[in-house]
């Protein structure tokens, strides 16, 4: 206390510095979470260990034999995702889609995984490229052309529908429009 005196600070002021660091902490942290939430290009792997909602959805989901067939559909495409890790459409459909990609081991060009905040945007700006709305978003391209999307939740199946979004039988469900 003699020390804080020497200095010229009261007890009172240093209490009240001590209560303003103590309120501003939740709100660093609140903001650190947001700025650190996911948001960018993940891995599956990476997805289903950090966030137990994507997880307990894969390992609950069972595709049935014709949901695993119609992947097939995908072979030599690109898909691409973008999903939220806060969103519970992404929640439930992600994994989905993930374990149908894992069960069929449909032969992908690519799968890209992109988070992205509660604003849409990623950092590298696929989202906005792609002229994200709504999450999740699957995107199936072949040579940088997009032939099918699927926003925010199948009609019907998720396997069904890109099969028939991809086969001509079906309409994208672009809510965009």
């Amino acid at each position: 206390m003699s020390i804080l005196r020497s200095k010229g600070v009261s007890a009172v002021h240093y209490g009240i510095y001590l209560l303003f660091l103590m309120l501003l902490s939740p709100c660093l942290s609140a903001n650190q979470a947001n700025s650190s939430s996911l948001a960018g290009e993940l891995k599956a792997e990476q997805l289903l260990s950090q966030y137990p909602e994507f997880n307990q959805e894969y390992q609950r989901y069972v595709p049935e034999n014709a949901e695993i067939q119609a992947m097939q559909v995908l072979y030599g495409k690109s898909v691409l995702v973008f999903l939220g890790t806060w969103c519970h459409d992404s929640e439930r459909e992600v994994p989905r889609l993930l374990k149908l990609l894992h069960r069929s081991q449909v032969d992908l060009q690519s799968l890209q995984l992109i988070a992205v905040g509660l604003d849409k945007k990623d950092p590298s700006g696929l989202a906005q490229r792609f002229n994200l709305l709504y999450t999740p978003t699957i995107i199936v391209l072949d040579d940088e052309q997009e032939l099918y999307r699927m926003v925010e939740r199948p009609k019907g199946s998720l396997a069904l529908d890109l099969q028939q979004g991809l086969t001509g039988r079906g309409e994208s469900r672009d809510e965009s429009i």
